[in-house]
C-alpha cells in the first residue's frame, strides 16, 4: 500500500513529490460502478475474515491468479511470505480491506496526468493486472516510465528482480 500512498501524494502535492517510484501500485478504479463492484467483492473477503478467521482467508487468497507467478518460487520463500500473512490479525486485515482497498480509494489518474514530475512505475513482467495498469498510466501520462522486471506481482520475492531494481534506483 506504500505505492498507492505515494501515487496519492504525487497526485495531491506534486510540488513536494517531483520524483516518485512505485512498485505494483494502482491508481484506482475509474467509475463509481467499478468501485462499488470492488467494494462488494472486498466485503465478501471482509466477512470471511470476520467469520472464519485468517487461515482460511489466506488459503484462498494465495490461490488468486495474481499470485500464480509465485508458484515456482522456492518453498522457503513461499513459507516466509505465508508466515508474514499469517502474522496479521483478521480484524485489522478486514478493516484495511474495507477502508484501504481499491473500491474505497479515489481515482487518481486525472490528478496524476496533471502532476509534473518523474514517475517510475515498476511491475513484475508476469503481472498482467498491474502491468496493464502501468501501460494505461504511461498512455495517459507519457512522462511516466514503465519498468518490467523479472517476477510476478510481488517482485521483491524474486531474486532476478533485485539487480534491475537496484539499477533503476541508482
Amino acid at each position: 500500500m506504500g505505492g498507492r500512498r505515494a501515487l496519492g501524494l504525487m497526485a495531491r502535492f506534486p510540488q513536494m513529490y517531483p520524483e516518485v517510484t512505485v512498485i505494483g501500485a494502482h491508481f484506482g478504479l475509474a467509475t463509481e460502478v467499478a468501485r462499488a463492484e470492488r467494494r462488494a467483492q472486498d466485503e465478501r473477503w471482509v466477512q470471511m475474515l470476520r467469520t472464519e478467521g485468517l487461515a482460511p482467508f489466506i488459503k484462498l487468497w494465495e490461490r488468486a491468479p495474481i499470485f500464480a507467478a509465485q508458484a515456482d518460487l522456492p518453498e522457503e520463500i513461499l513459507e516466509k511470505q505465508r508466515a508474514l500473512r499469517l502474522g496479521q490479525t483478521a480484524g485489522w486485515l478486514a478493516d484495511a480491506m474495507k477502508h484501504l482497498g481499491r473500491g474505497a480509494m479515489p481515482y487518481l489518474l486525472p490528478d496524476l496526468v496533471q502532476a509534473q514530475g518523474r514517475l517510475r512505475y515498476v511491475v513484475g513482467e508476469n503481472d498482467t493486472k498491474f502491468g496493464s495498469a502501468g501501460e494505461a498510466l504511461c498512455a495517459a501520462r507519457p512522462e511516466t516510465t514503465l519498468h518490467k522486471v523479472p517476477g510476478g506481482h510481488n517482485v521483491l520475492l524474486f531474486e532476478d528482480a533485485w539487480a534491475p531494481l537496484q539499477a533503476l534506483l541508482a
